[in-house]
Parts: C-alpha cells; sequence; structure tokens
C-alpha cells in the first residue's frame, strides 16, 4: 500500500498534471467532437468515457492513450472486473461464483493488454515522460508495472471569469484556452466550484466503505477477529441531521465560511477518505472534475426536463441503492420521471434556449430527430438498454 501511494503521488503531482493539460483537453474535445453536428447520447457513458480516457491518458502511455479502440477494450475489462466484484465474491473469496469467474476472467485480460505497453515501453530505445516510462526509470521490474440554476450560474461566471483574465480577447477554441490556465489556477483559484464538488460528494458518497482487519481489535467494546471486515455507512454521516442541517438538500454554502458544518465533529466529512491512506489520486480525480465541467459548462447550454421537454423541478429522487456504482452507467431514478439533458453546442459563451421532444431532445428550429430508442456511436445492446431504462438521454445540436 505504501509503495503504490508513493508512486501515485510521484504520477500526479503537481508539475506533471501542469504539463499533461494540453494533451487532456485535446482528449476532451476528440470526445465531445465525436458526438457529432446531431444526434442523441447518454450522458452517463459520454461523460465516464471521457474520465476513463484522461486516467489513462495520464496513468499509462500514449500509445495506449492515442489507441481508442485498445481503451474501449481496457474499459470493457474494467467494466467485466466491477461487475464480478460482487458482495459474494468480496465475502467468499473462495467460492467459485459466478461473480468471481468473472473478476478473475477480468483481472487476466487487465494484465495481459497492460503488460503489451510496458514491454513496449521497456524495449523503446528513447524513453518519455508517460507515467510507464516514469516507472521503468526508477528501476521498476515490467511486471510491476449538476443542476441547480443558481449554482450552475455560479461556477459559470467562475469559469469564464477565469479564462477572461488569464486569456483575454483570445481566438483560440474553447479547449485550448483552458489548457493555457496554470495548475494553481485550477487548484486555488475555483472556490465556487469546490463547494459544489464537495457537496457533490456529501450526497452521493453514501454507500459502504469496507476495511480488511489484519490484526485483532476492538471497537466499541467488541472484538472485530483477525481477518474479517469492518463496514462503515458513509450516509451515517454524510446525511446526518445532527451535523449536517437538511442533509438531503442541496447547499454548498454549507461549507463556506461562517456554517463550516463539517467542522462540527472529527470524521464528519468522508468522500476523500481520512487518516493515514486518504485518496491517493485525489488531486487529479478534483483536476479532471473540473476540467470536463468547465468545458461542458462554457461549450453547452443545458437544462434538465422530462420526456416532453418541461423542466424538471424538482429534480428525480436518486436511488441511493444503486448510486455509488462504479459504472456510473448503471446509476437509475428510484421515481418515474424520465430526466434527460436538453444541451446544445454554441461556440461561444452564448446560452441559447431550447425544448425537448416526447422521444428525444431537439433545439427550437432544428431538424425532428426523435428515434423511438435512443442510439449512440459505438454503443452495445447492454449500454442502450440501460439508456432507456433509466432516461437518459442527450440530443445535439452543434452550432454551424
Amino acid at each position: 500500500m505504501a509503495w503504490l501511494s508513493k508512486q501515485t503521488l510521484a504520477l500526479l503531482s503537481k508539475e506533471r498534471l501542469a504539463e499533461a493539460l494540453p494533451v487532456l483537453f485535446d482528449d476532451i474535445y476528440r470526445y465531445t467532437e465525436g458526438w457529432g453536428n446531431d444526434g442523441t447520447l447518454d450522458p452517463f457513458k459520454a461523460i465516464y468515457d471521457i474520465g476513463f480516457q484522461l486516467n489513462i491518458r495520464v496513468a499509462s502511455c500514449r500509445e495506449l492513450a492515442d489507441d481508442m479502440e485498445a481503451t474501449k477494450k481496457l474499459q470493457q475489462a474494467f467494466a467485466d472486473l466491477d461487475d464480478g466484484s460482487t458482495p459474494v465474491a468480496l465475502l467468499l473469496p473462495w467460492l467459485p461464483s459466478e461473480g468471481r469467474r468473472k473478476e478473475q476472467a477480468a483481472n487476466a485480460a487487465l494484465r495481459t493488454m497492460l503488460r503489451t505497453y510496458v514491454e513496449k515501453r521497456n524495449a523503446a530505445t528513447t524513453p518519455n515522460s508517460d507515467a510507464i516510462d516514469v516507472l521503468l526509470s526508477q528501476g521498476l521490474p515490467a511486471d510491476r508495472i449538476m443542476n441547480h440554476v443558481e449554482w450552475k450560474q455560479k461556477v459559470i461566471n467562475e469559469v469564464k471569469s477565469i479564462i477572461k483574465k488569464y486569456t483575454g480577447d483570445s481566438a483560440e477554441p474553447l479547449h485550448k484556452l483552458l489548457a493555457t490556465l496554470p495548475m494553481s489556477v485550477w487548484e486555488e483559484e475555483m472556490p465556487v466550484f469546490d463547494l459544489v464538488l464537495r457537496e457533490s460528494l456529501r450526497l452521493t458518497m453514501n454507500g459502504a466503505m469496507p476495511r480488511y482487519n489484519h490484526r485483532d481489535l476492538e471497537i466499541l467494546g467488541r472484538r472485530v477477529p483477525k481477518g474479517s471486515y469492518v463496514v462503515y455507512q458513509l450516509a451515517d454521516v454524510h446525511l446526518n441531521p445532527d451535523i449536517y442541517e437538511n442533509p438531503t438538500a442541496f447547499d454548498p454554502m454549507r461549507f463556506g465560511p461562517g456554517r463550516e458544518e463539517d467542522k462540527k465533529e472529527p470524521y464528519a466529512y468522508l468522500a476523500w477518505g481520512v487518516g493515514r491512506h486518504p485518496c491517493t489520486g485525489m488531486k487529479f480525480a478534483k483536476l479532471q472534475v473540473k476540467m470536463v465541467v468547465s468545458y461542458f459548462l462554457s461549450a453547452y447550454q443545458y437544462d434538465v426536463v422530462d420526456k416532453n421537454g418541461v423542466t424538471l423541478d424538482p429534480l428525480p429522487t436518486p436511488n441511493y441503492n444503486d448510486i455509488s456504482k462504479i459504472n456510473a452507467i448503471l446509476v437509475e431514478f428510484s421515481t418515474e420521471a424520465q430526466a434527460f439533458l436538453s444541451i446544445t453546442k454554441t461556440m461561444s459563451l452564448e446560452r441559447r434556449k431550447m425544448i425537448g421532444t416526447d422521444e428525444g431532445l431537439s433545439l427550437i428550429g432544428s431538424p425532428s430527430v426523435t428515434p423511438s430508442v435512443p442510439k449512440c456511436q459505438d454503443r452495445s445492446e447492454k449500454d442502450q438498454a440501460r439508456a432507456v431504462k433509466s432516461g437518459n438521454s442527450l440530443h445535439l445540436e452543434k452550432r454551424p
């Protein structure tokens, strides 16, 4: 664990991330351009794909990150690994269950794919600054290798202000402008974004956190033997009304000066972990969210609407029994109301009005595109079924 944390911190250093910003925004631009000028897609799947690509870019090598087909195969292997991580497989690892077999097959596929690229970089005559090369240069063997209108507008204004401050009236494309922002801006000059992100994580990180016990210990007078699991329910603090006023409400200012509800007692906020081993990738995770959301909010106008194009207020209630799945495609709503994102691409920072249709979403004055089943390029039948079940789709129209 200590070795992994040390290597991860080195790969996600401020200097390395600052150097990677231009190519990361190139990836974001490449994926969003792939959405086309007009069509319907699943926002959960689309944003998840971008996030996975950014992780591969930072944590592997350019040969893999530049190969979209190889990245898709790797992403599928991770999805299979996630699907195989069932409660039975976790608590009874010796049982030859279906989940266990799927997990083992996905692990083998991941090892085989990654070993290919590690060996390729190990044999290269000219090293570079990619993550795999950095690890190899240290002598490591190759085998070790939101939607609330007020706050949405506040974040948009913050991003626009930062772009204006650091790029002036430059005519460069948006992703190029964002790529020129110093790392210090992303880490220190987005207080509104930080509040929104912190509150969003408090509301969504409410699953159970298991910890394997390596020695006998006592908790609240009860003996916990070595080899057993201790499971902590994050909702016990994140949704605790004694700590957070009106805990299910979205209220980023609860973390602001004068309130700071998370400081009422120790360990009242656990989204990134605490103690000796908080989330090692926290810095890059925050940067990744800020990059994607900043680009999305600056390039697109959107509203959350129902199937008839009527703005949803209030929003559908999330299903907290399903919301913490690793694969965001699986997130569903516990009410019958369907939620769509109605968006349009804009080359400037202008905001445009749009409406929805019964089965898809379209812009006022745009061609009628209302397929009975939302379609998206390069999408499996299983993903199609998930999108239809959850009712989350995007209809895009790019400005000429």
